[in-house]
């Protein structure tokens, strides 16, 4: 990446992480998923390398309409703008993969985020479940 690529670059995330800071001041958090889909569990994938796992995985993104760039949508924007997140259990697949929703705050809103996570176990049992592996 050249001198100026990496500047441009810089600039856009920078831009990009003002606009979603602004949008984070006017909520306590944003709550949304932190995977799209669950994946299926290891036992019912069958995969032995890595590579063959990957090679699946790409094909998994593509097959939802239009196309996946990634599993983590929802966790880009927060990692791109550099925003604390935690994310907490919340259910199982019908597969029995756990599935997890994530808690996006603003700047230096760690100590808000770890109390609205704890409250949300307080009052769900989901992280005392495990799948069956």
């Amino acid at each position: 990446m050249s001198d100026d690529a990496y500047a441009e670059a810089t600039e856009r995330r920078a831009a990009f992480s003002e606009r979603f800071e602004a949008m984070l001041s006017t909520v306590d958090a944003l709550v949304c998923p932190s995977n799209v889909a669950a994946l299926p569990m290891r036992d019912a994938m069958g995969y032995d390398t890595v590579g063959a796992f990957r090679e699946a995985l790409e094909s998994f993104a593509a097959s939802f309409d239009p196309p996946l760039g990634s599993i983590q949508l929802f966790t880009v924007p927060a990692d791109f703008a550099g925003t604390p997140t935690i994310s907490v259990p919340c259910g199982f697949s019908p597969a029995g993969a756990p599935h997890s929703l994530q808690l996006v705050g603003r700047d230096l809103s760690e100590p808000t985020l770890c109390r609205l996570a704890h409250a949300y176990e307080q009052a769900t049992d989901w992280h005392l479940r495990h799948p069956d592996v």
